[in-house]
Order: C-alpha cells, then sequence, then structure tokens
C-alpha cells in the first residue's frame, strides 16, 4: 500500500490515470443503481398495528 501512495504522490501520469479509472466509475455507478432498483425493488410493508 505504502509503494501505491508513494506511486500517486509523486508521479502525475499516474494520479491521470487513477482520475480517469474513477471518473468512469462513477459515470457507470448510475446505471449500477437503476439496474438493481429495477431488479430489487423496494417492498411495501404496512404499517404495525
Amino acid at each position: 500500500m505504502t509503494a501505491l501512495l508513494f506511486d500517486f504522490a509523486t508521479h502525475a501520469d499516474y494520479r491521470d490515470a487513477v482520475k480517469r479509472e474513477f471518473q468512469g466509475i462513477k459515470a457507470l455507478f448510475g446505471e449500477y443503481k437503476a439496474a438493481l432498483e429495477k431488479v430489487y425493488g423496494v417492498p411495501k410493508v404496512a404499517e404495525p398495528k
């Protein structure tokens, strides 16, 4: 882990690659969440009596 942090801190090209990958994953998260909501709907639970 230390080696990864060192590379991230000292190599601008590595930081750019990590940022691009994160932005790609972030862009797809909405689609992923919508697909989950489609399959796993929120159940309707009656109020307890």
